[in-house]
């Protein structure tokens, strides 16, 4: 995404994952966000991209395509490139089919196919899967706008972007991490404008060599905080959300370094120079005494080599 040149995902940048195969698939998952770097996007992605990709033995690929389009030109885009990975065998709608489009459907997939747009097929990429081969097949489209494919609009376009915002340990970056010296670390967020049935996941990753450098397992809650416990070293957190039907919830992220015995350490420091201070004053204080001792009284044979 970042490029030799300029990269595609740049400052209010509009981003989609589609899934698409059997027929209103892509209305059941997607997800869109506006991000402003390729580290926004990938955390976007980490958050969206479907872990079970192969699930239905369909491939409708023509009312996707044009359905997507629908809702870039919604979005006010004249361009955008469209990465699809399939296996590239399209099913075929009616007539002739048990998958009966609606009218709207069909004009919507006759918009796209006539459309004044330039729809330009970039690259083919194939790679082989465990059970079949696979595609990856990129396309750039422009000249949305003055084309004749209908606006399809967000059905949530009229509601506020829901937001994470961390409320501890907020604001760390990768070269200044915020210090962590507890065991039990602790974190906490909220989530603005969010509403409906909201479910966290936790992700918690080392970015520098440490006691535990693999990526810790993703936890869900539905809980606004969460405690765990790490080795030392430093680690990238990130909280992302879902909302059901209800959309996207844009994730928050920080860098945390834990030093859960630097605090320790210290405290045993002062606790040896404490010792040494009080020891040194029990023994000066006994040797004055025997000084006094001897002074006052030189007939009871103590010298000064038994002090």
């Amino acid at each position: 995404m970042e490029g030799v040149k300029n990269p595609l995902v740049m400052n209010n940048s509009s981003t989609g994952i589609i899934e698409f195969g059997k027929y209103g698939r892509h209305l059941q998952s997607n997800s869109f966000l506006q991000v402003n770097s390729v580290s926004e996007f990938s955390d976007f992605f980490i958050q969206n991209y479907p872990s079970d990709t192969w699930k239905d033995g369909r491939t409708l690929i023509n009312l996707p395509a044009a359905w997507i389009a629908g809702r870039a030109k919604s979005l006010n885009l004249n361009e955008y490139y469209l990465f699809r990975l399939s296996d590239e065998a399209q099913d075929v709608g009616s007539p002739g089919a048990r998958i009966p489009y609606s009218d709207e459907e069909e004009a919507l997939i006759a918009s796209y196919g006539t459309a004044t747009a330039a729809i330009l097929r970039l690259l083919t990429l194939q790679y082989s899967d465990s059970s079949s081969d696979m595609y990856l097949v990129i396309y750039k489209v422009s000249d949305l706008l003055s084309s004749s494919i209908p606006s399809i609009p967000s059905p949530s376009a009229n509601s506020q972007r829901m937001e994470i915002k961390l409320s501890s340990l907020a604001g760390g970056s990768k070269s200044k991490p915020i210090k962590v010296t507890e065991e039990i670390i602790n974190i906490s967020w909220t989530c603005i404008n969010c509403s409906g049935d909201v479910s966290y996941r936790i992700r918690i990753k080392g970015v520098k060599p440490t006691l535990d450098p693999k990526p810790q397992p993703i936890s869900s809650t539905k809980s606004n905080s969460c405690s765990f416990s790490l080795a030392d070293g430093t680690y990238r957190v990130l909280i992302s959300g879902t909302a059901g039907q209800n959309g996207s919830i844009r994730s928050s992220s920080t860098y945390i370094e834990v030093n859960s015995t630097g605090g320790f350490g210290w405290l045993f420091l002062l606790f040896l120079v404490g010792l040494g201070f009080g020891g040194y004053y029990y023994w000066k204080r006994q040797r004055d005494k025997q000084l006094q001792r001897l002074t006052e009284s030189p007939s009871e044979g103590l010298s000064l080599d038994d002090l």
